[in-house]
């Protein structure tokens, strides 16, 4: 299996394979949020991709997803305010992926493996 890694123009690659079948009719790869402390404007942040505006997919390339990673998809899935969201490795020597979803908007567990 081919090592991923990940380059400046994956995101424009990831885009279009993910709407080449018409399984999925739109993906934003530019969705930013603002972050403020205190009322303060102080940066942004951007998901990899939104999915159908419904899900936050987030793309690694890591020998192994640590808990870190976790917790920033987890992060990024309640910032944005969206129910769930998808973590995909593909840097391991197989796929990795976790689905998260939001624990203040679903009673569920939160991540599911």
């Amino acid at each position: 299996m081919r090592k991923f890694k990940k380059r400046k123009n994956d995101r424009e690659i990831w885009t279009w394979t993910f709407t080449q079948d018409g399984f999925i009719q739109s993906i934003d790869d530019r969705y930013f949020l603002s972050l403020y402390y205190e009322g303060n404007h102080v940066g942004t942040r951007r998901a990899d991709f939104v999915v159908e505006n419904k899900v936050i997919v987030e793309l690694k390339a890591l020998i192994n997803l640590e808990d870190v990673h976790l917790a920033q998809a987890k992060n990024y899935v309640v910032a944005y305010k969206f129910e769930k969201g998808l973590l995909i490795n593909f840097g391991a020597t197989s796929l990795q992926y976790k689905l998260i979803f939001n624990s203040t908007l679903n009673s569920e567990n939160s991540i599911i493996q």
